[in-house]
This record gives C-alpha cells, structure tokens and sequence, in this order.
C-alpha cells in the first residue's frame, strides 16, 4: 500500500524588526508536514540578494519582498513575505546661534523630536535627559557643540547637535555693580560708539539706537563711520 506523504507547509514570519537604514531584520521559517528532516532553506530577496542554509532563521535583512523555498526529502514549498523597517525619528537641537554672554547668565537649548514612533526619551551630551537643557557660561568656552540623541519607543535613534558661539561682551563701570555689557550704538552727535551700557537699558539701544553687539566694527576706508573710545553710560540716560 502507498502512503501519500503529508504535504509540506511553512510558516514565515518576521521576528525581529530594525530601525531604518540598519538592514538587520530577522526572518524565522517553520516547516511542519511533509517527509521530515533534514529540511534546506533558500531565500530570495531584493537586489542579488539570494542564501541556502539549514536553518529557518534569516538574520541581516533589508526591507524589501522576500521568496522563501523549504525542501525536504520529496517536496519543496515556497511562500513570501515583505520585510519592513520601523521608521526612525528625527532629533532637532536647535538652530546654531551666537551667544552674547553678558546679561544673561545661562541659555536654554530646546530639543524637538519628529517622526519614528512617539514615546521619545532624550539624551544631551551635558548629561541632560530631558528635551530642554540649560548652559551657564562657566567653561563653556567660546566655541561649543551639545548633541542631542533622541531615542523613539521602538528604541530607534537619531542624533543632531547645535554649535553655540559665544561672545563675552561684559564690560566694567568704576564704582558700579555688574550688569553692564558693551554694544555698538548710534550716539547723537558722535555717530556709531562702543558704549558701556547696563542691561536694563539695552532694550532701549536696539530698538532706538541701531545698536549691535559688542566693540562697533573697524570702518572701511571713505566710509562715513566713526568709533572712538568706549563711552560709559549709566542706567536711565535721557537718550
């Protein structure tokens, strides 16, 4: 009498899932039926991409359309799957900036994340976990980058950082507290001055006096600008 052997099936399945761009997905193939083992099995995928092994489990797969062959010692059976990726977030530090280190003792950096799978945890490389983070100036240096990782809940990363200038413009007024910064203002009757200002008063500067940051720029030859000593002037002037 023939026995007809039990047909061969397989079940393929994806088990493991890599973040964008890491290629390193798991694919597990379980045969049951036909005429036992020893089973081998062919993977076929995108690209060129094509491996024979003894095994079901396919590792370091990248997203894409995938045929999968089991053969035991009679019969072959062949099913597909497509390999996916989890998609990965995007970090934002903040734009680069220029610092003027005077009034302000300490900047904020406000990080964001987008994208990838929200449950976001943060990771700034002052040692901060949280999306904000707060710099003094004590040994910051006049040139500093802070790096931003943002890990989503699927524990996929992305990574950005912000570079900080920073630009020292305290100035001293003999007989004064501190709180005085120096800028470069238009004075009436004397054209463009680095004065020393207190910090009160230099919302006033900007938004009447044309005024910048720090020592006023040395003047191109023929033209009509003019820096002479640094001109102290004290809280609540007139003008």
């Amino acid at each position: 009498t023939l026995t007809e052997p039990v047909l061969l099936t397989i079940t393929v399945k994806q088990t493991d899932t890599a973040c964008a761009g890491l290629n390193t997905s798991e694919v597990t193939v379980t045969p049951s039926g036909g005429h036992g083992i020893p089973h081998s099995y062919t993977m076929t995928g995108p690209g060129a991409y094509s491996k024979n092994q003894a095994t079901g489990l396919f590792t370091g797969l990248a997203p894409g359309a995938y045929n999968v062959t089991v053969t035991d010692a009679f019969c072959s059976t062949t099913s597909s799957i497509t390999v996916v990726e989890h998609p990965k977030p995007t970090a934002f530090a903040g734009d680069d900036t220029t610092w003027h280190y005077g009034c302000n003792t300490s900047i904020e950096l406000n990080g964001t994340a987008t994208g990838g799978t929200p449950g976001y945890s943060y990771s700034w490389s002052n040692g901060a976990t949280t999306n904000k983070t707060v710099v003094t100036y004590n040994g910051l240096g006049k040139d500093s980058t802070f790096t931003l990782i943002v890990t989503d809940f699927n524990g996929c990363k992305d990574t950005d950082a912000i570079f900080i200038d920073t630009m020292d413009v305290r100035c001293t007024v003999p007989g004064s507290p501190n709180n005085y910064v120096k800028i470069c203002a238009y004075v009436a009757g004397k054209g463009f001055q680095t004065i020393c200002v207190h910090c009160a008063r230099v919302p006033w500067y900007f938004a009447n006096a044309q005024a910048s940051w720090g020592d006023c720029p040395i003047p191109k030859e023929n033209e009509e600008f003019r820096v002479t000593d640094a001109y102290k002037v004290y809280p609540n002037p007139s003008h």
